[in-house]
């Protein structure tokens, strides 16, 4: 998922820190980028964390009901399925949530209730211009408690950051073909070939940072 940010994102304290403890927040910020392709992924998430299922907002808010039908039929199916094989387990899980608030933990202190907000506005606008990567930072945002290895699950970020950077890197060398053929009056025959390559990626992905 880090591609070319592997060794970057191995260095990170945080993203080696979870890796050391067994955790899942990096499997979840899996599922939620596969989630655009395949939204049952999304039961992982929600069936886990509860609240990183915010980032669900992002089918709702574009009105792409059928993938959001998907994800939360997905969740309900697993739900109902492991409820019929072990009910004691459920009710114990559901007391354990309302049992207590999310208590806020070292080294920021913050609540659910603060950070919620925050991640819902991040997610909303990401969905109303086409920005990906603000679901897993908002999803990250909305986890139920924060600790400082929490940041891990943004490695989701990183393939719409090797988007960008391809995109930029692409048009930074093409810059100087363009003025040369400007210059000659022929045509670029390095852009010419590669327009169909862009186009190829689709809207989602050209736009993933703005």
């Amino acid at each position: 998922m880090a591609g070319t940010f592997t060794i970057f994102a191995l260095l990170n304290v945080p993203v080696a820190s979870e890796i050391n403890a067994g955790n899942i927040q990096i499997p979840l910020a899996l599922a939620m980028v596969a989630g655009f392709r395949w939204p049952a992924t999304w039961a992982f998430v929600i069936l886990t964390k509860v609240t990183p299922g915010v980032g669900l907002l992002w089918f709702l808010l574009r009105r792409e009901w059928r993938l959001l039908a998907i994800a939360l039929g997905a969740t309900a199916a697993i739900a109902a399925a492991s409820f019929a094989l072990m009910p004691s387990a459920w009710f114990d899980y559901v007391r354990f949530l309302t049992g207590s608030p999310a208590p806020s933990v070292a080294p920021y202190y913050l609540p659910l209730w603060t950070r919620l907000p925050f991640a819902i506005a991040i997610i909303a606008w990401g969905a109303l211009t086409n920005r990906r990567w603000t679901v897993v930072v908002g999803a990250t945002i909305a986890l139920p408690v924060y600790y400082i290895t929490s940041s891990a699950m943004l490695i989701g970020v990183l393939p719409y950051a090797r988007t960008a950077l391809g995109r930029w890197v692409a048009d930074y060398q093409g810059r100087p073909r363009a003025r040369a053929a400007g210059a000659s009056g022929a045509p670029d025959a390095h852009a010419a070939a590669a327009a169909p390559s862009d186009a190829g990626i689709g809207s989602a992905e050209r736009d993933a940072f703005g």
